[in-house]
């Protein structure tokens, strides 16, 4: 099932079609969040905005209940197990990037020079580190809606990576 522009606007208007839309999102979705403080509810949460995008995509105007918790959790653990391979390549192009400043702040400090800024040298590293964070952060926020759209028209983790922009 291919994905459209139309998919998206319906994905928008969904939750609020329910007559019972506080209810199910408002007040049940308080008890999740609470639950995601420590982590438990993260799972859930992400499969129940899954469950919501397929039914959206179906054109099912009903919102979906709290029932179904095992499959929000295997929806869910998808989903993140998706994004964290989507941001795996900037873990390790910053992480690299603050060791290496580390080494050279490290090797000019030990190199016995006796300058106290050497050891601010780091920080430029860590800076760029930090730009490359918040890129990416941004281009996996545009990213995240379409690999949940695949997931809930049906797409394996695979095909997830396959996404065309």
């Amino acid at each position: 099932m291919a994905i459209t522009s139309d998919h998206f606007l319906e994905i928008l208007k969904y939750p609020f079609q329910d007559k019972q839309w506080f209810s199910k999102l408002i007040l049940q979705g308080a008890v999740l969040f609470m639950l995601s403080m420590i982590f438990v509810g993260i799972p859930f949460m992400a499969g129940y905005v899954i469950v919501l995008k397929q039914k959206a995509i179906d054109s099912d105007s009903s919102l979906s209940g709290w029932s179904d918790w095992g499959n929000y959790w295997k929806l869910g653990w998808k989903s993140i197990l998706v994004g964290f391979v989507y941001a795996l390549p900037i873990f390790f192009v910053s992480g690299f990037v603050m060791f290496l400043g580390l080494f050279v702040a490290l090797f000019l400090e030990n190199a016995g020079s006796g300058e106290e800024w050497i050891a601010f040298l780091f920080f430029i590293p860590l800076g760029i580190a930090l730009l490359l964070i918040i890129a990416t952060s941004v281009a996996l926020y545009f990213i995240q809606p379409a690999y949940q759209a695949a997931i809930a028209a049906g797409a394996t983790v695979r095909q997830c990576f396959q996404i065309k922009l």
